[in-house]
C-alpha cells in the first residue's frame, strides 16, 4: 500500500509503502476513525511524519483515505504515528447551547454544524424528516452530528472524499437510515473464524405487562384558578380491547399483558411483571401501537453475545450483518450480527480483527432434524441403542465427504442401530443430503453515470486572486499566487473568487551559507573514482555496441564502495530505459507499448499499444504481411483489417467492425457481405442469388427452412430476423406453438375480435389476434395442454397500436390442474405509447409454471378505445425466447 504525505497545503512532501504494525480502526457509533502505524526513521519519507501534516492513501478496496497526523512516539530507530481520519475537522469545531421550537429537517442541522469546514452533504435518506431539538450543552460539531442521527431514528454516516491525484478535492458526509450491506455470502464458523462464543442472559428491563403513558391531557374548562391538588391526567388505552391469544388488554385495564411470555417465564401464581412506558402522543392507537412493539421486546429474557474473532473476512466492512454458527455449542448456536467496530492491518491481515452487535438468534432446520432424531432415539423401549451420524458432503450425492463442516455445502443426518461409529460411505446417506450453504446473491443495479470533472487553473499577484489576474500559462511565472477550482463545464471562469488560492513563489531568502568542503561529490564513469571521501556517489556507466548505460549505483562508507539503491520521492527524468517498474500510479497522457504476441494458432502479430487522447489503439502487423488496427474509445470499439501496409496507408480496410451501446455491425468487402445486430434484431446480406451463407455462421439454406422467397433488391437478397421468427413453426424448447391457431372460431371469447390484413403488409397471415376495446373489458385466449409443473416459461409476442395513445391492455398466464380445481394467474400490462407505424417485439421473463400445472390459458385483453394488434404469441421452456440459432 502506497502512503503519501502533504502539508497543510495539500503539497506532497514524500511517498512510502514501507509501513508495519499497521491498524485502521473504524466503530459504527464514532463516525470518524484513526489510522497508525510504524515506520523506520531510515525512511526519508519519516521526517515529514509530523503533527499536522496529512497522509492519504487507498485502502484493499480501492476507498480514498485522508488523515491528520495527530502525535507520534519516537524512538532511536522508528517512529510510531497516530492520525484521526478527515472528521478532525468537526472533532475541532465548536458548537454552542441550541434552542428552536419549530421542526428544521435534517439539512438544516448539517448547514449549522458542518459550517466552516469543507464538509457538504452527499447521499440524505432522510429527506421529508423534520425534528424540533433543544441541546443545553456545548460539544464538538462531530458529536452534535452524531447526536443529531441519533434523533433522525438513528440515521448513521460515511465521510467520504474525493481524490485528484494525491490531493483530496471533496469532502463528503453520505447520510443512511443504515450503513452496510446484509452480507449472505460471509459465514463466520466456531474453529475456523471464531475462537469462542460468550452468551450471557439478563431480565435487568423483563417484564410481562406495560402501561402506556401518553401525553398530558390539557384541561378545557374556562377557569382562572387551578386545583394543584389535582393529579395530570395522560393519555392511556384503557377503552380499547386487544386479545390475540399472546397479548391481551380489556376494557378499563390500562396495561397490555403478554400472557404466554408470562406463563413461560414467569411461572407459578406471582402475577404478572409490570411497569410503564412512556410516550409524547395524544393519540390513544399510536401509543397502543407503540407500547405494543416495546412489551414484544421486553416480554422476552434479553441474550447478549460475544465473539472472540480469529480470522476478519476481507469483503467485510463496518455496519455489515454477518452469520455465526457454532456447532460446538451445545445446543448449535446459530446468530446473525452486525459489525460495530473492525480493526484492519492492510500489511499483515492476520493481525485484524472485529466486535459485533445487535445479535439475534437464527432458526435452523437442520437443528429441529437433529432434535427429531433425538426424540426417536429417546423413544425406543425394546433395549436397541441407537445412534445419530453426521457426516457433510460437496453435493448430494456424498462427494468429498468428511466429519469437518469446513467449506462443505450439504449435511446428512441419519439414525443407526447399535451402531456407534459412523460411516464414511455415501451410499450410507442416500438421500438424506440437505444444503446448507446457498449461492451468492445476485448484482445490486447500476449506478447512475456521473459527470465528467474538469480543473481550472489562474495566477495573480494577490491572495484575493484580484491583482494581475490571468488565465494564460505563459504568464505564471510573473505571479506569486496560483488559483484553483474543479467543476463540470469546460469553459474557464475569469471571476477571481471562484478559485481558491495559494502562494506558490515565496519571498527572495537569505544568504545561504558558505559551502562545505564535505559536500558529496557525484561521479559517472566506467571505473572507480581515483579519489574519494565517505559519502560521495558514483554511477557506473559502460559503453557496448547498444549504447551507453548505468549498470550500477555505489556511495562510500567507510573507506568502500558499496551498492546502494536510489531513494527518491520525485524523480524527473527526460528518458527512462527500465526492466520492470513497480508502482501504485502511473500518470501520463500519452504511452506507447511496444508488443511481440502469438495467438493459438502461433500467428504473430508485432506492433505497438498506444494510450492517447483517451484512447487505446493496437497497430500490428501479422505474419504475411497483414495488418490490425484496433481502437477502443470511451464511446465503442472498431476493428479493421488491412491486406498489407499499402492497404493501410490508404485506410483501405477489407474487414469493419464496429461495437457501440446500441448496435454491433460487421462488413466483408471481399464477399460483400455485411450484417447488423441492433435493437430492430439482426440483419444482413448477400452479395448474390447463388450465394449459400450470410456471413454470420448462418446458412441461406436453412433461412430458407423458415423463410418464404424473399423480395430482391438488384443482385442481392436480404433477411430481417422479424420475418424469421414470424414464419418459424418449431424450436426445440418452443411450447405447442401449433395450437396458437389463426381465425376467429379457434379463440375464446372471439367478440369484438377481427382480421386487419390491410396493414400488415409482408406479416399478413402471420397476425393471431387483434381487437378494439372500445372501452370495455375485452378478452381473447386459447388454452395450451400438457403443460409441465414446476418448470421455468417464459412467453413472447409482436404488438402494435393504432395511435399515439397509451393502451390499457395486457397478456395473460392462468395455469390450471386438470379438472381446473387449482388455478394460478400471471399478468403482464401493457402502457406503451409506440408511434402506429411500428411493431415492438414484446417478451416476459421466466415464470415458474406451479407442480401441479398441466395446461395454460394464454390470453390478451384489451380496456381501450384504440386498436391493439397482437401477432405470433409464442411459449417457451427456458429463460428466454428468442433469438436463437435455426437448424
Amino acid at each position: 500500500m502506497q502512503i503519501y504525505v502533504l502539508d497543510r497545503s495539500k503539497n506532497a512532501l514524500a511517498t512510502t509503502a514501507k509501513i508495519y504494525d499497521d491498524t485502521h480502526h473504524k466503530a459504527l457509533t464514532a463516525g470518524s476513525s484513526s489510522f497508525e502505524f510504524t515506520i523506520d526513521k531510515t525512511d526519508k519519507a519519516a521526517e515529514f511524519m509530523v503533527s499536522g501534516n496529512y497522509i492519504v492513501f487507498q485502502d484493499d478496496r480501492g476507498k480514498p483515505w485522508s488523515f491528520s497526523i495527530l502525535n507520534y512516539d519516537e524512538t532511536q530507530n522508528t517512529k510510531i504515528v497516530y492520525t484521526e481520519d478527515v472528521g478532525i475537522e468537526l472533532i475541532n469545531k465548536a458548537v454552542d447551547i441550541w434552542t428552536y421550537t419549530d421542526p428544521h429537517p435534517f439539512e438544516y442541522y448539517f448547514d449549522i454544524v458542518t459550517d466552516g469546514t469543507p464538509w457538504e452533504l452527499g447521499v440524505n435518506q432522510l429527506e421529508g424528516l423534520t425534528r424540533t431539538l433543544t441541546y443545553d450543552s456545548r460539544g464538538t460539531g462531530l458529536g452534535r452530528l452524531l447526536s443529531i442521527l441519533t434523533a433522525f431514528n438513528n440515521a448513521e454516516c460515511t465521510f467520504d472524499i474525493q481524490m485528484q491525484g494525491t490531493v483530496p478535492i471533496k469532502y463528503v458526509i453520505n447520510v443512511y437510515k443504515k450503513i452496510g450491506y446484509v452480507q449472505d455470502n460471509i459465514q463466520i464458523l466456531y474453529n475456523r473464524d471464531l475462537n469462542d462464543i460468550k452468551k450471557t442472559e439478563s431480565r435487568a428491563t423483563f417484564v410481562t405487562a406495560l402501561s402506556g403513558v401518553g401525553s398530558v391531557i390539557q384541561d378545557t374548562n374556562d377557569t382562572t384558578e387551578t386545583d394543584v391538588s389535582k393529579p395530570e391526567e395522560h393519555v392511556d388505552f384503557a377503552d380499547m380491547e386487544y386479545d390475540d391469544g399472546a397479548f391481551v388488554t380489556t376494557k378499563g385495564d390500562k396495561f397490555l399483558r403478554a400472557k404466554t411470555a408470562n406463563a413461560q417465564f414467569n411461572p407459578g401464581d406471582q402475577g404478572y411483571v409490570e411497569s410503564f412506558y412512556e410516550y409524547d402522543t395524544s393519540s390513544e392507537s399510536e401509543l397502543f401501537n407503540r407500547t405494543f412493539t416495546q412489551l414484544q421486546k421486553r416480554s422476552q429474557p434479553q441474550f447478549t453475545y460475544e465473539a472472540d474473532m480469529q480470522v476478519i473476512d476481507p469483503a467485510l466492512d463496518i455496519g455489515d450483518t454477518v452469520k455465526m454458527i457454532d456447532h460446538d455449542y451445545n445446543p448449535a448456536l446459530y446468530l446473525q450480527a452486525r459489525v460495530s467496530t473492525l480493526d484492519k492491518s492492510y500489511t499483515d491481515p492476520s493481525k485484524g480483527g472485529a466486535t459485533f452487535t445487535n445479535y439475534t438468534v437464527l432458526t435452523s432446520s437442520i437443528q429441529a432434524q437433529i432434535a427429531a432424531l433425538r426424540q426417536k432415539v429417546n423413544g425406543i423401549r425394546n433395549g436397541d441403542t441407537y445412534f445419530v451420524w453426521i457426516r457433510y458432503a460437496d453435493d448430494d450425492q456424498g462427494t468429498g465427504i468428511s466429519a469437518s463442516p469446513k467449506d462443505k455445502l450439504y449435511v446428512a443426518l441419519v439414525a443407526k442401530k447399535n451402531q456407534p461409529i459412523a460411516s464414511n460411505d455415501p451410499t450410507d446417506y442416500k438421500g438424506h443430503w440437505m444444503l446448507v450453504k446457498g449461492a451468492n446473491g445476485t448484482n445490486g443495479l447500476d449506478g447512475t453515470d456521473g459527470n465528467s470533472a474538469y480543473l481550472h487553473m489562474a495566477y495573480a499577484n494577490s491572495v484575493d486572486g484580484k491583482t494581475d489576474f490571468t488565465t494564460d500559462e505563459d504568464q505564471a511565472h510573473n505571479r506569486d499566487y496560483l488559483g484553483t477550482y474543479s467543476d463540470d463545464t469546460s469553459a474557464q471562469s475569469s471571476d477571481p473568487s471562484k478559485y481558491v488560492w495559494q502562494l506558490t513563489r515565496g519571498a527572495q531568502g537569505l544568504q545561504g551559507q558558505p559551502g562545505s568542503k564535505d559536500v558529496p561529490i557525484v561521479t559517472v564513469s566506467s571505473v572507480e573514482p581515483a579519489s574519494s571521501k565517505n559519502g560521495d556517489m558514483w554511477y557506473q556507466q559502460i559503453t557496448d555496441a547498444n549504447g551507453t548505460s548505468i549498470t550500477g549505483f555505489f556511495v562510500r562508507q567507510s573507506g568502500k564502495w558499496v551498492p546502494s539503491t536510489i531513494d527518491q520521492s520525485v524523480l524527473v527524468l527526460t528518458k527512462l530505459v527500465s526492466v520492470e517498474i513497480d508502482s501504485a500510479t502511473l500518470n501520463s497522457p500519452d504511452i506507447t507499448v511496444p508488443f511481440d504476441y502469438f495467438d493459438e494458432m502461433q500467428t504473430e502479430f508485432k506492433g505497438s499499444m498506444e494510450f492517447k487522447d483517451g484512447m487505446l489503439k493496437h497497430i500490428s502487423t501479422m505474419t504475411g504481411g497483414g495488418m490490425l488496427k484496433t481502437v477502443v474509445r470511451p464511446t465503442g470499439y472498431t476493428l479493421d483489417a488491412y491486406a498489407n501496409q499499402s492497404e493501410y496507408t490508404k485506410n483501405n480496410s477489407y474487414i469493419h467492425t464496429e461495437l457501440y451501446a446500441d448496435n454491433i455491425s460487421l462488413s466483408n468487402a471481399n464477399t460483400k457481405k455485411s450484417g447488423i445486430l441492433d435493437s430492430n434484431g439482426i440483419s444482413g446480406t448477400l452479395n448474390d442469388s447463388t450465394d449459400s451463407s450470410i456471413g454470420m455462421n448462418i446458412k441461406w439454406s436453412d433461412v430458407q427452412k423458415y423463410l418464404p422467397e424473399m423480395g430482391r433488391d438488384g443482385s442481392k437478397r436480404a433477411f430481417n430476423w422479424f420475418d424469421m421468427m414470424s414464419s418459424v413453426q418449431s424450436h426445440p424448447n418452443l411450447l405447442k406453438n401449433s395450437s396458437f391457431k389463426d381465425g376467429l372460431n379457434n379463440w375464446e371469447n372471439s367478440k369484438g375480435w377481427f382480421t386487419y390484413p390491410n396493414d400488415l403488409g409482408v406479416h399478413q397471415g402471420n397476425v393471431v389476434a387483434m381487437s378494439h376495446g372500445n372501452n370495455s373489458n375485452l378478452w381473447l385466449g386459447q388454452m395450451v395442454s400438457n403443460v409441465l409443473g414446476n418448470q421455468k416459461m417464459s412467453y413472447s409476442f409482436w404488438y402494435h397500436q393504432e395511435g399515439d395513445k397509451n393502451t390499457d391492455g395486457g397478456v395473460e398466464l392462468r395455469f390450471e390442474n386438470d379438472d381446473a380445481s387449482r388455478k394460478s394467474t400471471f399478468k403482464y400490462a401493457i402502457e406503451s405509447t409506440v408511434p402506429s407505424s411500428e411493431w415492438v417485439y414484446i417478451e416476459i421473463l421466466p415464470v415458474i409454471s406451479p407442480d401441479w400445472a398441466s395446461k395454460v390459458h394464454f390470453a390478451f385483453y384489451n380496456r381501450n378505445s384504440q386498436h391493439m394488434l397482437v401477432a405470433q404469441p409464442m411459449l417457451c421452456y427456458g429463460d428466454h425466447v428468442w433469438p436463437y440459432q435455426p437448424t
